[in-house]
Parts: C-alpha cells; sequence; structure tokens
C-alpha cells in the first residue's frame, strides 16, 4: 500500500520556505493562469506545416497575456511578503534554539493556533492575501490586522475563519491514520490515496478509491463540513 501522507508544514521548515511553497502551489492550482492546452510541444514532431498567421497571432497574444497576468502574481508577493514577514515575526517570533541563539523565523504552530492565509490570486488586477482568523479578538492578531491593513491596505482581507486552522491542520494527520488503519489496510490493493489539510477552502481533502461505507465511517467520525472527499482512485507516479 502506498500513500501520501497529510502536509505537514507548519513547524516543520522556516516560514520562508513555508509561505515559497504555498505560494507555488496556489499559482498553479488556484491563480487562474493555466497552461495553455493547445500549445505545441517542440519535442513532438509537427504535424501542420503551414500554420495560418491569424492562429501565430492568436497563440502569441495568449502567450503574452499569460505572461503578464504571471508577472502581476510574482510582482505583487514580492512587494507583499516582506511586508508579511515582518509584522507577523513581531507576533509569532522561533524560540531560540538550543544553541542559545535567536533565530529570525516565525513560529508557525503559534500562528496557526489563530490564523492561516493564502494567496487570492483569482483576478490578476486584484490580488489579495486573505487571512482566515479563529481568534480575532487574540491580542496577536489585532496588531498583526492593524498593521498589515496600516501597510498593504486593501491588498488584505481579514476574514473569520471556519474552523480552527490548526486543530483541522491536526485532524488531516488523524483522517491519515485512520483511513489506512481501519479501512484501506483490510483490502489487498495497489491503490494510493491522499490526504492534506486544504487552507483556503478550510477542509481536510482525500482522493483516494473509496466505497460509500468508507465515506460513512469518515464523515461520521470527522465531520461532512470538514470534509472533502472525491472517491475517484488516485494514481501516484514514480
Amino acid at each position: 500500500m502506498t500513500k501520501a501522507n497529510p502536509a505537514d508544514w507548519c513547524g516543520k521548515m522556516n516560514f520562508k520556505k513555508m509561505l515559497w511553497v504555498s505560494i507555488c502551489m496556489l499559482m498553479l492550482t488556484a491563480c487562474g493562469v493555466k497552461p495553455n492546452e493547445n500549445e505545441v510541444n517542440l519535442s513532438l514532431p509537427q504535424v501542420k506545416v503551414n500554420q495560418d498567421a491569424s492562429t501565430v497571432t492568436d497563440q502569441a497574444d495568449a502567450d503574452s497575456v499569460a505572461k503578464a497576468e504571471w508577472d502581476k502574481i510574482v510582482d505583487f508577493q514580492r512587494e507583499v511578503i516582506p511586508v508579511l514577514e515582518e509584522v507577523l515575526i513581531k507576533q509569532f517570533p522561533m524560540k531560540v534554539n538550543k544553541t542559545g541563539t535567536p533565530t529570525i523565523d516565525i513560529d508557525g504552530d503559534a500562528l496557526l493556533e489563530q490564523a492561516t492565509s493564502y494567496f487570492d490570486n483569482d483576478d490578476v488586477n486584484n490580488l489579495k492575501i486573505v487571512f482566515l482568523v479563529d481568534k480575532e479578538d487574540a491580542t496577536e492578531m489585532m496588531a498583526i490586522r492593524k498593521e498589515l491593513e496600516e501597510k498593504l491596505g486593501d491588498k488584505v482581507v481579514f476574514k473569520k475563519a471556519k474552523h480552527n486552522p490548526k486543530v483541522l491542520r491536526d485532524m488531516a494527520k488523524e483522517v491519515d491514520e485512520y483511513l489506512h488503519a481501519k479501512i484501506l489496510s483490510k483490502y489487498e490493493t495497489q491503490s494510493a490515496y491522499s490526504v492534506g489539510y486544504n487552507s483556503r477552502e478550510e477542509v481536510i481533502d482525500i482522493r483516494g478509491k473509496l466505497t460509500d461505507e468508507h465515506i460513512a465511517e469518515l464523515t461520521q467520525k470527522f465531520g461532512a463540513d470538514r470534509l472533502k472527499i472525491d472517491p475517484k482512485e488516485f494514481h501516484t507516479t514514480h
């Protein structure tokens, strides 16, 4: 049985790496800048030699638009990330390490107990950094909101979280263990499955070859409002 472990980014990598991993995933999946499905693969033989001039022009225009949109996203993140780091580290500084040398990182677990955030790239002309806040009255979050709104204006948005981010992240681990021990380990199968914390949608994403019975067990134990289940078979590539 092979399975993909749930994402566990807080406390396991420094904040800057964590943030850039999140950025790359969001830009590929949620920004609206999708690869052009009609783009020619130059490694393959070209069937049509004499392309219509208008087709070439349309392709060039599409590529130009895609690059312009991508550049806007990158420029936006270059602008706001240093501000985010500066503000967050004031409220959630990482404790000193074992040698006594202070770190300059952010305590991701402490932050996640109060809020999580993501880049909203759906509209490249109105890019946002969105905070989903569970503990709106916490001293740290009130200070973060005040300073970020002063420095970033309408580029930052604060919303009330449906669930506590850390509880949901930790629950993803429990779902993964439960799914393996109680359900999938009972069957002889080469099917893989994936469990992960989806901070933007505030759910636990589950993909795998699951039956109605499996889904009923999961929703009964963890709550249907916390799970987003895709029962299709999940294939890994090697």
